[in-house]
């Protein structure tokens, strides 16, 4: 799996940039419409993931899993839906041969979604 520099300035660009695979577009799409929003503590995150605490924090650093959520002022977890769909894009990396952008896969999955931006907008 390669890590190139990403533009930054563009949050959409990273899902332009599935077009090849459309397969992890859809694991994106089915992470984002998934009614779970279960969030695992660092402990059943790496268990998951199949990582020692250093090499989970790392894999954080360096943009390769989703960055926690803020659960309270000291505690912080990882929505395992997210963590479900790192998953599925390293299987099908895997499984097919075809390397994929893993830090670009994790911008594309955690770009924040605006549901309706008129619902917000009128509420004030």
């Amino acid at each position: 799996m390669k890590n190139t520099p990403t533009d930054s300035t563009n949050l959409l660009a990273p899902i332009n940039s599935f077009t090849d695979y459309p397969e992890l577009v859809e694991v994106i799409e089915r992470c984002r419409e998934t009614a779970s929003t279960r969030i695992l503590r660092l402990p059943l995150a790496r268990a998951k993931m199949g990582q020692a605490a250093s090499t989970f924090w790392a894999a954080v650093k360096r943009q390769e899993l989703p960055p926690p959520i803020n659960i309270s002022i000291r505690s912080v977890g990882w929505l395992e839906s997210e963590l479900d769909a790192v998953i599925s894009a390293r299987i099908f990396a895997t499984r097919t041969g075809r390397p994929i952008d893993i830090v670009q896969f994790i911008k594309a999955l955690t770009v924040p979604q605006v549901r309706n931006r008129n619902a917000l907008a009128t509420k004030k």
